[in-house]
């Protein structure tokens, strides 16, 4: 009974039974956090992506291979500041 799940239908919870000392333990899917969205505003990432790509600037003067690695991480905070600005203008039009 370790780890077994049972089959989910349109009234049934999906249940794990857990072995313990005591017996058996039972965690249903609605105790688990699912989806957990990041609490940062957008425009945290975008700061985040403005200061890789001045660090990255700063050191390619400096020819140090650690400016690829900014320049290379730059973008992934403006996607990611992207993102977040798109899920906040769902969620105001929503509202």
């Amino acid at each position: 009974m370790l780890g077994r799940t049972v089959p989910q239908t349109a009234h049934h919870l999906v249940v794990r039974h857990h072995e313990t000392l005591g017996g058996i333990h039972m965690t249903s899917h609605s105790d688990i956090v699912l989806n957990k969205k990041s609490k940062l505003p957008w425009y945290a990432y975008f700061v985040g992506g403005v200061i890789y790509t001045a660090l990255a600037c700063w050191l390619l003067t400096e020819s140090s291979p650690l400016a690829w690695i900014c320049l290379f991480s730059a973008p992934v905070g403006f996607f990611y500041a992207w993102k977040a600005w798109e899920q906040d203008q769902q969620h105001s039009d929503g509202a």
